[in-house]
């Protein structure tokens, strides 16, 4: 009879330490998401809306556990800012200990060496700075001398451009970089004596999904163009202007080139163009 109790008691006694073990491993405090990404719905129920989806490594509050679901808090960072967010994931999606990663590749992609950048020269036109009215607004660089012409970049406050026409005209023949086309005279500062223009570029940082992954400086806004060097987490970024299709013309490290939007954040720190 001993016997018997004992043994239903053992396999008891083993589920209780399991239901307790689960609970302190997801108990509310600091949490992790464990391997790939993971999906966070409006409510505790896999048929609500899913509102968010995060990577793997981001850390989250663990507001409260519910059955299997943990209620969350974290904060995203992109290119439009720092938003806090909430929702429901699977516990067993959440670890209270961080996945160990290496912080960077053990050793970094074939390094091709790029063209240095440096300020457009005096030539006969000379340079001009972009000075829109207003600061937060960014100055199209058309294709042709037309309003509706295609845009091939909007770029901010402070970015040096290279006159290839005379800039007195309506429309002026420009480069920045590789990237040419034409802007409106009036929205440029000109001249040997043109004042400074305060930037408004915005000061970026690399911030891939993967901590471990390098982000690529590419020499056009595709992916299949030309890399001219790699970054990894945390480098620091100027955006000079913001292209279509989710690239950004930048200068890192004195390289002018083309990153995709989505793997930037705003820096903290300020730097000066």
């Amino acid at each position: 009879m001993k016997r018997r109790c004992l043994a239903a008691i053992v396999p008891l006694v083993l589920c209780l330490g399991l239901v307790s073990a689960h609970a302190d491993a997801f108990s509310p405090g600091t949490g992790y998401v464990n391997k790939g990404t993971c999906d966070v719905y409006l409510y505790a129920d896999t048929n609500s809306e899913v509102v968010d989806t995060i990577p793997t490594g981001q850390p989250v509050d663990l507001v409260m556990i519910q059955g299997d679901w943990a209620y969350i808090k974290y904060v995203m960072e992109n290119i439009w800012g720092i938003t806090e967010r909430t929702g429901w994931v699977k516990s067993q999606r959440i670890m209270k200990s961080p996945q160990v990663y290496p912080p960077f590749p053990p050793t970094p992609p074939p390094y091709i060496p790029p063209p240095q950048y440096n300020p457009p020269a005096e030539s006969v036109y000379g340079t001009s700075i972009v000075s829109n009215p207003v600061p937060s607004d960014r100055l199209n660089l058309r294709r042709d001398r037309r309003i509706r012409a295609q845009s091939l970049g909007k770029y901010y406050n402070g970015v040096v451009v290279q006159n290839h026409t005379d800039p007195s005209n309506e429309w002026v023949e420009v480069s920045i970089g590789n990237r040419h086309g034409y802007m409106q005279n009036k929205y440029l500062i000109y001249g040997p004596n043109k004042p400074a223009v305060a930037s408004a570029c915005p000061q970026m940082v690399v911030s891939n999904m993967k901590p471990s992954s390098w982000l690529n400086l590419r020499e056009s806004p595709s992916t299949g163009a030309r890399v001219l060097s790699t970054h990894r987490l945390g480098t620091h970024v100027t955006v000079l202007g913001d292209i279509e299709g989710g690239w950004c013309h930048v200068l890192v490290n004195g390289v002018l080139g083309f990153m995709q939007v989505k793997y930037l954040a705003p820096a903290r720190v300020a730097y000066p163009y």
